[in-house]
């Protein structure tokens, strides 16, 4: 059991380290393609049109491509909130198994609803760019489904630990932390 665990573990840090540093990469391009906007527009008063609508879907690709992640590193601002106010009590594995069961439902529902636009996509242009705009949507039921997976996982450490399963220190630490850092959690 415990090597499948950390099995999902590993597969869930990689594609969380690959998803953001996808993430980073989009937000430099989409940094330096506005600033070059910026200039064009007001220095040499020739704007491109279709860096706005490019931006746009660049932010959209960072922000579910860091979905992931954020579940899985409690990256979000309820959970530093609760976090911070029930540190080592099982209320806060208590409010883990409500807030993972809450994005289960959420991304249950969410998700047929990610494939259907994106299958509606492949036959929709944008509307500036020569590109579908299947290429924009097919990173939501992508993301979707890694947030899902890492939501049931962290379920089951929450479920771990409120029936003092010794599984729940193995897995679900931060992937951006050190090896030293991982191994000083562990014990």
């Amino acid at each position: 059991m415990k090597t499948i665990i950390l099995f999902i573990d590993n597969i869930h840090k990689f594609i969380c380290k690959f998803f953001v540093n996808i993430a980073t990469v989009t937000l430099i391009i989409m940094t330096i393609s506005v600033v070059v906007q910026v200039v064009l527009r007001y220095f040499l008063k020739s704007p491109l049109r279709w860096v706005e609508e490019f931006a746009v879907y660049l932010m959209v690709w960072m922000s579910y491509l860091c979905l992931p992640y954020l579940v899985y590193a409690d990256k979000n601002v309820v959970m530093e909130l609760i976090y911070g106010r029930f540190k080592n009590t099982k209320i806060k594995y208590i409010f883990d198994i409500v807030c993972i069961c809450f994005i289960v439902f959420i991304a249950v529902v969410y998700f047929p609803f990610s494939i259907t636009s994106f299958q509606q996509g492949m036959s929709i242009n944008a509307n500036l760019l020569p590109i579908s705009l299947a290429v924009v949507r097919v990173v939501m039921p992508i993301s979707l489904f890694f947030t899902i997976t890492v939501s049931l996982q962290k379920l089951i450490v929450s479920l771990c630990y409120l029936f003092n399963v010794d599984y729940a220190n193995l897995f679900l630490q931060d992937p951006f932390a050190s090896s030293e850092e991982d191994d000083s959690n562990k014990n």
